[in-house]
């Protein structure tokens, strides 16, 4: 019997995007359904707290997020089993790859609403533009802190549960981001973890990723790996399908990822069917990955 449902956000819950209401109205119907079948949820993601109230509304309870790739959970306004990177190690780590490996942005993220973003080498009408894009980006709307020196200070400073490094738009940009894994990821093996994510790497601290946070939370509420659903559609997502036997990956997502994933599904709110079938989730196995073999 399935207790819970972990699912990603973007990408996976909220797609096809909706830029009114966040999660589109398949979804939405779908999340007010979950107390039907006595489901929990919890949404792992690497995005902020700053979504929950809206996604509160929608399932019409307080729900759980798993942040920053299973680097903390927040609940009820409060944060649990925080992992932060160590800001000493993370500092010289940016200072290392600032400039290189084709890396036009870097971002930071906490446990608050506020995103820190670096830009290198790129023209003041392109960050222009993708400031234009986020003013009218609706739901998805970050608060924006931007600058080298207000992203430095807040390395030396503050806690820091994530760094991305995003490399551009398309399938050129996939391609530099997993070829620049191997080095990248080499530079502090005891330190940090490093995972592909599209067009961006995502680096959190060593041990941490959503598989492992997952299995943590699941462990201190009593839930076994075989009542549990995990959806993504990312590399970053991988870990969970490596540690909970029913996995599903988004029908728009890459190969690898969905190779990686016991079933394909084109909406969350496909769940529905297996949730109302669970007999077609009976041959589910956690999946064996070869992480570097696929990114080789």
């Amino acid at each position: 019997m399935i207790k819970l449902i972990a699912t990603d956000l973007d990408g996976t819950l909220l797609y096809p995007k909706n830029h009114f209401f966040g999660v589109p109205r398949c979804n939405r119907l779908f999340l007010k359904e979950l107390d039907k079948y006595h489901v929990d949820i919890i949404f792992v993601s690497g995005r902020s707290p700053k979504i929950l109230p809206r996604l509160d509304a929608i399932v019409g309870r307080k729900c759980k997020l798993l942040g920053c790739n299973g680097a903390y959970i927040y609940q009820d306004g409060k944060l649990f089993d925080n992992h932060p990177m160590d800001r000493k190690k993370l500092t010289s780590l940016f200072m290392e790859i600032y400039g290189r490996y084709g890396i036009f942005a870097y971002f930071l993220f906490d446990e608050h609403a506020p995103l820190y973003i670096c830009f290198r080498n790129l023209p003041d009408s392109f960050i222009a533009t993708l400031w234009l894009g986020n003013k009218f980006n609706g739901a998805y709307k970050e608060d924006i802190i931007h600058g080298e020196d207000k992203f430095l200070k807040k390395l030396q400073e503050g806690d820091s549960y994530k760094m991305m490094l995003n490399f551009g738009f398309g399938k050129d940009a996939q391609k530099r981001a997993r070829m620049a894994y191997f080095p990248i990821s080499e530079l502090y093996p005891d330190d940090f973890q490093v995972v592909v994510s599209n067009t961006a790497l995502e680096v959190t601290a060593k041990d941490v990723d959503k598989g492992k946070g997952l299995v943590e939370y699941c462990r201190k509420n009593d839930i076994g790996p075989d009542e549990v659903i995990v959806v993504g559609d990312s590399g970053n997502d991988l870990a969970m399908f490596a540690s909970f036997p029913h996995s599903f990956a988004m029908e728009h997502a890459p190969d690898f990822v969905k190779k990686s994933a016991n079933h394909v599904i084109s909406r969350v709110s496909d769940l529905r069917t297996f949730l109302g079938n669970p007999a077609l989730m009976a041959e589910d196995r956690i999946r064996k990955i070869e992480f570097e073999k696929i990114l080789s």
